[in-house]
């Protein structure tokens, strides 16, 4: 079979390569050069690895129960010559919010590792929303190759279906049928065999995995994905390389008993062949990607793959830019994780950018100090949007009395999308970092009225300042403006969402350390999807320790 190595998978072995354990928030160093083409199609390193920045997914959805807030950078080593191997992190706050984080390695040998990781985030009050993740990790090294396994799942619970609204619209108090409504659930587990070409040990470099996953709803509704890939890369003419990358993935529903699945089972098949090259203060990636989709949808999806920076002043100024676009397989498991509400039986058509120009700008001015511009275009292929769908249950079988639960579906059309943004990162000494992020969307969608739930304007700001050795104060900022929602035939303008948290994390010697976290200070009044209001002020009380 073909393997080959899923980016996520890259990336969470990587965190597992270096066992130098510190908790903290997931950012990238505010001053590093994170622009379009790094050194692609370089494997990446296993230490300090520069990721690459896609602008076309700057902003990622807000998370699943936004209200649930994740920590901010909580380090809990000062002295990077101490390894700490293992730490487990609990959290408490109100409305019965709870936090728990374990690593614990089972095996630490020169050539072998096997480790366990666990994390939890939970709300247990009138309104139940959980998610906890676990896996079993296993590295091996050979002289010139890793070979990489792993096996873990997710469990999401919740009982809460938003606010209700009648037959004309009208919003009914959010715990009306609380109680009347079955518990759901989602379930899923996967396992994956992966192996990769160590750096700089060979001239030929692989990159392979095959992943299984299964996913199911507690009604019974369920995907099985079986994903293999296989990439290779090869210098060719002096410094320059080239490579092909290969993408099958294989997709089966079913349904409960008495029930037919909503979606065939189906295959992708992606084809990328690509050739990079470099000289002096310029590199170029040319290249063509293929989707072929096998019983639905459009069988050919072809788009570019063209990409190109120029280091104009190397220690000042670069300009980068391209064509890209891509063919997106929206698997049950991934729209759940973006819409936990979505209807069970609910499956989204995949995704399809012809092509996607873009240009930027990256200035620094100053070693501490960097600035990036960019603007996009998309033009896409059957782009979803959220729209509520309620389906009316009696309250009591007892009475004739119904209500709706507030549900989603989607509308499609084809859009394109047009988007400006800038960064402007800030780093003092490694004792104040700050970055400042803005993008401007501009929706046209072709058979819909609206393209719902998407903002015109998204900003992000934060900021770290490490006071002393043991403490560290921290806070963010997320703005999201106007956005527009359609429920039934009316159209209901949202609120803009202001969130701002603070916190500080203090680190009493190299076993123990403790974090207050502050959420929605501003207690700000915002739904998440229409009907999904976020918790008000909240809190969460916590300590680690590491060893």
């Amino acid at each position: 079979m073909l393997l080959a190595m899923l980016p996520t998978a890259i990336v969470a072995q990587e965190s597992t390569i270096d066992r130098n354990v510190t908790v903290e928030r997931e950012y990238q160093p505010v001053i590093e050069d994170a622009g379009k083409i790094t050194t692609l199609p370089e494997v990446p390193e296993p230490l300090n690895t520069k990721q690459r920045v896609d602008y076309g997914e700057l902003f990622y959805p807000l998370p699943l129960g936004r209200y649930l807030q994740s920590l901010p950078m909580a380090t809990y080593n000062k002295d990077p010559k101490i390894r700490q191997d293992a730490f487990v992190r609990l959290g408490f706050g109100n409305y019965l919010n709870t936090l728990g984080d374990l690593t614990l390695p089972l095996l630490k040998k020169e050539k072998d590792r096997l480790d366990i990781h666990v994390n939890h985030l939970g709300t247990f009050g009138k309104r139940k929303f959980a998610e906890t993740k676990g896996s079993i990790d296993y590295n091996h090294y050979f002289r010139t190759t890793e070979l990489f396994a792993s096996v873990g799942g997710i469990h999401r619970f919740f009982n809460y279906y938003g606010s209700n609204f009648s037959t004309i619209g009208n919003a009914l108090p959010a715990d009306v049928v609380n109680g009347e409504i079955g518990d759901d659930s989602h379930l899923g587990y996967h396992a994956l065999l992966g192996f990769r070409s160590m750096p700089d040990k060979v001239n030929l470099r692989h990159l392979g995995v095959v992943r299984y996953e299964n996913f199911k709803t507690a009604s019974d509704w369920g995907e099985q994905l079986v994903h293999v890939q296989y990439g290779f890369d090869k210098y060719l003419l002096s410094n320059n390389r080239f490579g092909i990358d290969f993408d099958l993935k294989n997709m089966s529903y079913t349904a409960p008993v008495g029930q037919t699945p909503t979606f065939p089972d189906y295959s992708v098949l992606e084809v990328n062949p690509y050739f990079w090259m470099s000289k002096g203060n310029a590199s170029v990636r040319l290249g063509l990607s293929t989707a072929i989709s096998f019983v639905t949808g459009r069988t050919f999806n072809p788009s570019p793959d063209i990409s190109a920076e120029w280091k104009v002043f190397p220690k000042f100024m670069a300009l980068y830019g391209g064509i890209g676009g891509g063919f997106r397989t929206m698997t049950t498991s991934k729209l759940m994780e973006e819409n936990p509400w979505v209807k069970p039986s609910l499956r989204v058509k995949d995704t399809y950018t012809p092509f996607k120009p873009y240009f930027g700008v990256k200035l620094k001015p100053a070693h501490f100090l960097l600035l990036d511009g960019f603007v996009e275009y998309n033009s896409i292929k059957d782009q979803y949007f959220f729209v509520n769908d309620s389906v009316v249950i009696p309250q009591n079988m007892q009475d004739n009395l119904h209500y709706t639960v507030n549900k989603f579906k989607v509308d499609y059309s084809d859009a394109t999308l047009f988007r400006a943004g800038a960064r402007l990162s800030f780093q003092f000494r490694n004792v104040v970092s700050s970055s400042l992020k803005v993008v401007s969307n501009k929706w046209t969608t072709k058979t819909i009225a609206q393209a719902w739930l998407k903002p015109a304007l998204e900003a992000d700001w934060n900021l770290d300042v490490k006071v002393n050795p043991k403490l560290t104060l921290s806070s963010n900022f997320y703005y999201e403006g106007k956005r527009n929602a359609r429920l039934g035939a009316t159209v209901i303008e949202m609120k803009p969402v202001n969130d701002l948290n603070l916190s500080a994390s203090y680190y009493f010697d190299k076993t123990y350390s403790a974090f207050v976290k502050l959420n929605n200070v501003l207690n700000s009044k915002y739904e998440e999807f229409p009907g999904y209001d976020v918790q008000g002020f909240n809190f969460l009380l916590g300590g680690a320790i590491s060893f």
